[in-house]
């Protein structure tokens, strides 16, 4: 199977608390771990998001990402994207050069 350095997700719904659970074929676990699996160490997930969604953040790190809710500079509370960031097999995310 290839791997990937980067997976960008922009849709028009982004991942929420009220919409998606885990079993959610955009965002729940089972899509999850099939991403984090499609990247190597270190490589990043980007999915865009209209507000912050804490389940989806517990379900990234519970397959293998850390995560940040980034706002982007000049847009309004709905502009904002989850940089995710594949831990390595020994629970971190290697550093970047």
């Amino acid at each position: 199977m290839p791997r990937y350095d980067a997976i960008v997700l922009d849709l028009y719904v982004g991942p929420s608390d009220r919409a998606h659970g885990p079993r959610d074929p955009l965002y729940g676990d089972a899509i999850l771990a099939r991403t984090r699996a499609a990247l190597v160490a270190g490589g990043v997930y980007a999915v865009w998001a209209e507000e912050p969604s804490q389940a989806f953040e517990a379900r990234l790190r519970k397959v293998g990402f850390t995560a940040e809710l980034v706002r982007v500079h000049g847009g309004g509370p709905r502009h904002a994207v989850y940089l995710a960031t594949a831990r390595s097999d020994e629970g971190r995310a290697p550093r970047r050069k």
